[in-house]
């Protein structure tokens, strides 16, 4: 299973995998395609940059020296597709929502969250702000975000079911608030090219 931050991950991993089974043995390339499930994903938790203070903080509060502790937000939504012929764990147990389609969790995250997040950096950097969170607080660039979700984004997706776009929208705009969640504004916006919406 591709928990990568691709979209289409599924098939984009079953193209991989028996292509490079192909080379090897293509009977091996042909058994994994009669076979072998390729679910797609989506995962969404922002996990920024390690930095020296969250090497500090690791061994401060756990006694323990970790090179690169991963730091993340409060926030997280793992998507998986329903496509599992021999069985599988109840995911849902753990939180996880098992669709029959992915697509439309990833179109709401790229084009809410991802573009979003874009957008914010982009006004917020153009305003001196440095950091996403410090951004968020400016009630013109705040503003600025709502209507781009609410206008501009949320009218071009299709229904996403078990979600409540307005409460999903809530969320987005708080994570951008986070301080802990160290985003800055010059590296989100220069990043456009390769997390923009499609």
């Amino acid at each position: 299973m591709s928990c990568d931050n691709i979209q289409e991950n599924g098939e984009v991993a079953r193209r991989s995998f028996t292509a490079f089974a192909r080379l090897a043995d293509p009977g091996l390339a042909a058994w994994i395609e009669d076979t072998v499930a390729f679910p797609s994903s989506m995962v969404d938790r922002i996990t920024p940059v390690t930095t020296g203070q969250d090497r500090e903080a690791t061994a401060l509060r756990f006694g323990i020296e970790d090179a690169w502790p991963v730091v993340c937000e409060p926030f997280a939504q793992w998507v998986l597709e329903e496509r599992f012929p021999g069985g599988r764990p109840p995911w849902e147990e753990a939180g996880v929502q098992v669709v029959a389609d992915v697509e439309p969790y990833e179109l709401m995250k790229l084009r809410l969250l991802n573009a979003g997040h874009q957008a914010l950096c982009y006004f917020g950097y153009l305003s001196g702000y440095r950091y996403a969170h410090e951004a968020a607080t400016d009630p013109a660039i705040a503003k600025f975000l709502l209507d781009y979700m609410n206008v501009e984004a949320t009218p071009t997706l299709r229904p996403v079911p078990g979600i409540d776009l307005d409460a999903y929208k809530r969320t987005v705009a708080a994570c951008h608030h986070r301080a802990e969640v160290v985003s800055r504004t010059h590296g989100s916006a220069s990043r456009s090219t390769s997390t923009r919406a499609k």
